[in-house]
């Protein structure tokens, strides 16, 4: 539930997670047929010569590595930076600052998240995003196309946060993965589909490993980001926030299992319109087809609009049930509308939901009944489509 094409909720999304950033969606697919990529100089980092020159050594079995996997060439050498852990958290904290003067509305963000039961507490965007900066590790720019990697020297851990990058920086070369038009069940699963990718090749550079560099690469990944003490807690958010890559390879495989190399290019092409398409990778690929949703009404200016998505209703409901339940009543999503304006000093949220069959309605609606027991000023109205009301 982000608004749609901000990078800068998709930095919150990679720093949530501790996970490798891709700045913006730019990542690219190469073809077999293009020429091959020799060693890239790297961009000048902060880094000691000597750990440079082992970079430079390094990343030759990293591209090719790349190339090989997802059967494409670079089209251009990437560029790679090594960053102290000091500088590097200085450029992510520049890249966040110069985003957040982009008109990303980060209060009407976090009281949608609090409106839907997913947030509580006094927390407001910069608080969220701020603490989770110790926990990035890498991320690639796709303005300036360079990819970044927290390390001072070409360790086996930084060569697999490099191989995970570098995917994205072929991807993006191939398919701009830049789509600010996406919505927010769009982009989750465009995100998803990207960063699955790059995760099914680190996960095939992992594999390919001596025991002894594994267990290296485990040990380092193990003391790597943040402390972990005094962090936020995002609760149910950090799910929602975690989704393409826990969703995405499981998205990723299934298209490899369907047609190979040659289906997951494809899909860089015609990717899945929403979550549900990602969770349910076989309705990808049958082609299904959203149902039509009337839009609801706010009772004030509008803050934000978007989606909510089959994976918005499985977090709303997952405040209130058991997790099987709430994947039950969320299965049958067919298509959703919200629309979100201040009423005071709270943020009201009205979303229409449209589900596929009377049956999905009917538990719809039982887990919305229970959704508002347990947080309180929710109206439910309806039977198909159903709209739900609730301020906090």
């Amino acid at each position: 539930m982000t608004t749609a094409g901000s990078r800068l909720t998709k930095l919150l999304l990679a720093v949530a997670v501790a996970g490798l950033l891709l700045a913006d969606a730019a990542v690219v697919v190469a073809r077999r047929d293009a020429a091959p990529a020799t060693a890239p100089t790297p961009a000048a980092g902060t880094v000691p010569s000597a750990d440079r020159r082992a970079l430079e050594a390094a990343l030759p079995e990293l591209i090719a590595f790349v190339e090989e996997v997802r059967g494409l060439r670079f089209k251009e050498h990437p560029k790679v930076e090594l960053l102290s852990p000091a500088d590097f958290e200085a450029k992510l904290r520049a890249d966040v600052e110069a985003e957040g003067d982009e008109g990303f509305d980060g209060d009407a963000f976090v009281g949608v998240l609090r409106a839907l039961g997913l947030l509580s507490g006094n927390l407001d965007f910069n608080t969220l995003v701020e603490a989770q900066l110790p926990d990035v590790l890498g991320f690639y720019d796709p303005e300036t196309k360079v990819l970044y990697a927290r390390g001072a020297s070409p360790t086996p851990y930084v060569k697999q946060v490099l191989v995970h990058e570098l995917a994205h920086a072929l991807d993006d070369q191939h398919f701009t993965l830049s789509r600010p038009d996406l919505d927010d069940e769009a982009g989750p699963a465009f995100d998803a589909l990207v960063e699955g990718t790059a995760t099914w090749v680190e996960m095939q550079w992992y594999d390919s490993r001596s025991p002894e560099e594994r267990a290296a690469i485990d040990a380092e990944e193990a003391g790597a980001g943040g402390s972990g003490e005094g962090g936020t807690d995002l609760g149910a958010l950090e799910e929602l926030l975690a989704f393409p890559y826990i969703a995405g390879p499981r998205f990723v495989l299934a298209l490899l299992v369907a047609g190979g190399t040659d289906r997951l290019n494809a899909a860089f092409a015609n990717p899945p319109p929403n979550t549900e398409q990602v969770i349910h990778p076989e309705r990808y690929l049958a082609g299904e087809r959203e149902r039509a949703v009337p839009p609801p009404r706010a009772d004030g200016p509008v803050v934000q609009e978007g989606r909510l998505g089959e994976l918005g209703l499985i977090q709303m409901f997952d405040t209130a049930m058991t997790r099987a339940l709430a994947l039950r009543a969320a299965a049958g999503w067919g298509n959703d509308g919200y629309v979100a304006w201040r009423s005071g000093a709270q943020t009201c949220v009205r979303a229409t939901v449209v589900m596929d069959t009377a049956r999905d309605t009917t538990e719809l609606l039982d887990a919305l009944r229970a959704w508002g027991q347990a947080h309180g000023g929710a109206s439910i109205q309806g039977t198909g489509p159903v709209t739900f009301t609730r301020c906090a």
